[in-house]
């Protein structure tokens, strides 16, 4: 089945499937940031929102912003993820070229960062309970 990506436009109503996604993906990242702090940033205009179906079945959902020459992938969320990683990664790659960037940069857990063809580790976070 074919992906495509839909940007959601700042101060609309999120997808049930893209609230699932985020929240479990802010979970998992464990940093403290809310879904209220997402969202505010994405309606600031400082992230963008994208969601990716297979069909007419809504798979992912990721939070994107333009960090200096990179675009910054800092919060992904979906399921069946080897349906449309690549195709994902491909149109990042699109986007960046085309806004004059150089480099697509992510926040990844350890077993993504493995997967990723082309990618290289350049930093690792670690996180201590205070």
């Amino acid at each position: 089945m074919r992906f495509s990506l839909q940007g959601i436009p700042p101060d609309v109503r999120w997808p049930t499937a893209t609230i699932q996604h985020l929240l479990r993906a802010l979970e998992i990242g464990d940093d403290g940031t809310t879904l209220d702090e997402v969202r505010q940033q994405i309606n600031d205009r400082r992230s963008m929102l994208w969601v990716g179906y297979i069909g007419d079945t809504h798979k992912m959902s990721i939070v994107l912003t333009i960090e200096n020459t990179a675009l910054y992938a800092w919060l992904m969320g979906g399921e069946d993820m080897d349906d449309w990683i690549d195709p994902l990664v491909a149109a990042m790659r699109r986007y960046a070229r085309e806004k004059g960037l150089t480099h697509l940069k992510a926040v990844t857990r350890p077993g993504l960062a493995k997967t990723l063809k082309g990618w290289r580790t350049t930093a690792t976070i670690i996180r201590a309970e205070i």
